[in-house]
């Protein structure tokens, strides 16, 4: 009686595959590596969010790759990966239930463990609408506290309000004690300015399997040029 053959562990492993298919070629690596960036930015570096989603984007694409039977060979002329070969099929559909969709999600969401352009575009731009934020939420209350002096003191001068302002705000200037006596002419409401919350800065994603990645180790890097 023959003895039936044992699977290889690359068809075993049902997460290898997966990964072996993302790391096929560089044009896929670097597919799935923007796309973990978008992901990343899309849910405003929440790493919980950005794992389920790019997850749930690779196991639609596998899931449409594993039925199709398109040419291969493209792919395969530049490989990432050495065991990414076509001895290595994907998993049908019913084993994806057994894929580390974490390890996956994971892998694909690497590029994103240190600042990339993007990233830190964004946080520029959150810093300085923060900044312009800031400069009106100062100068709204030089305003009010200029408008209560001056109901306080109602024969008080330009220069005595500005004067009596500087002493706790000393970047008070004469504009400021302008634009008080404008608004408390016109009956403006006088509100308390609420303070500006400052907006969460993008921080690089922390990896859950692959902890021990650092720039210079990093599992199949794309070519230079390609960051």
């Amino acid at each position: 009686m023959s003895r039936r053959k044992s699977p290889s562990g690359k068809t075993a492993d049902p997460t290898a595959a997966v990964l072996r298919w993302i790391a096929g070629s560089y044009a896929t690596y670097r597919s799935w590596r923007d796309r973990g960036r978008e992901i990343y930015l899309a849910c405003n570096g929440d790493g919980r969010l950005a794992r389920a989603r790019i997850a749930a984007e690779i196991r639609q694409a596998v899931t449409a790759d594993a039925g199709s039977t398109g040419n291969e060979a493209e792919d395969a002329e530049t490989p990432l990966l050495e065991a990414a070969a076509a001895d290595a099929p994907l998993p049908s559909p019913s084993r994806l239930l057994y894929v580390d969709w974490v390890m996956v999600a994971d892998y694909a969401l690497l590029a994103c463990r240190e600042p990339f352009a993007a990233l830190v575009q964004e946080n520029t731009r959150r810093k300085e609408e923060f900044r312009r934020l800031w400069e009106s939420y100062v100068r709204r209350r030089w305003v009010t506290a200029a408008r209560k002096l001056m109901r306080r003191s109602p024969s008080a001068s330009t220069a005595e309000i500005l004067h009596a302002l500087q002493r706790k705000h000393p970047q008070v200037t004469r504009a400021n004690v302008l634009e008080a006596q404008r608004q408390e002419r016109a009956g403006v409401p006088l509100r308390r300015p609420l303070k500006p919350a400052r907006p969460r800065l993008f921080k690089p994603y922390s990896p859950q399997y692959f902890l021990d990645v650092t720039a210079d180790e990093a599992p199949n890097p794309p070519p230079e040029g390609e960051k």
